[in-house]
């Protein structure tokens, strides 16, 4: 909820969808799998597969360049701009509510 600036705390915009796709797009991420047991794989493992299920599923879902380190080092920049006063990816989405 980007309304509730204490529950979001930055982000890293990789696609877009229509607000008709909402229904489908839970569905669709309810289908990747949880990889329980396995202490490599953690919930940052479960956006990247979400991410390239997305992008194999349905062409221009996911827009941008996905890949583990390519996504740290977004979030790591995102972190920066939030923690010394930039522009975060909320106010740039949406300036009217930031």
């Amino acid at each position: 909820q980007f309304s509730q600036p204490r529950l979001f705390r930055g982000g890293y915009k990789v696609g877009t969808i229509d607000l008709s796709q909402v229904d489908w797009l839970y569905e669709t991420l309810r289908q990747v799998p949880i990889h329980k047991y396995d202490e490599s794989w953690d919930c940052q493992s479960w956006v990247l597969d979400a991410l390239l299920y997305l992008r194999e599923l349905t062409e221009g879902v996911v827009t941008e360049n996905i890949g583990r380190a390519h996504i740290q080092a977004q979030m790591n920049d995102e972190y920066n701009r939030w923690q010394y006063g930039g522009q975060t990816i909320e106010e740039q989405l949406f300036p009217s509510q930031a």
